[in-house]
């Protein structure tokens, strides 16, 4: 996981507030994206490093974001909405290895997260879902997670 902003990973430690509005910079207006090329994402990853899948209906897809939220653990969170891709017609099947966001106009990659295995759209009823979530791994310390719910 790469995230290229550390105004995120403050926001997450002990100066957050449960409930409170978010505002995630760079975060805040981007677009999460797919990928299908087998990739090992470091700092020096951009956009043009992913292969973003060509089926017929894909498109990157406008997050918005939670509320901040307490976990049972006392770490803060906060988490995308459920973000749904699904196959437009089943013509072309596609392996997916994991998402990223990127920014509003699609130019500049935010973050990579690989998923614990490839995700494959084969029928024309397959889909993904996809929740990003961001969560402070030990409140105080400024390291954060991405923890991507897939189904």
């Amino acid at each position: 996981m790469q995230v290229l902003s550390n105004y995120l990973l403050n926001l997450l430690t002990g100066n957050a507030v449960a409930a409170a509005p978010v505002a995630l910079g760079p975060l805040d207006a981007c677009k999460m994206i797919l990928f299908t090329n087998v990739i090992a994402p470091t700092a020096a990853t951009v956009l043009s490093d992913l292969t973003q899948p060509t089926y017929t209906g894909y498109v990157a897809i406008a997050v918005t974001w939670s509320s901040i939220f307490t976990l049972p653990s006392g770490n803060y969170c906060v988490e995308s909405t459920a973000i749904l891709w699904q196959m437009g017609d089943g013509m072309l099947p596609t392996t997916i290895i994991g998402f990223a966001l990127t920014d509003t106009g699609g130019h500049n990659l935010l973050l990579t997260e690989v998923f614990n295995g490839p995700r494959n759209l084969v029928l024309a009823t397959d889909a993904i879902t996809v929740i990003a979530q961001f969560a402070n791994d030990n409140p105080g310390a400024g390291k954060s997670s991405v923890l991507p719910w897939v189904a």
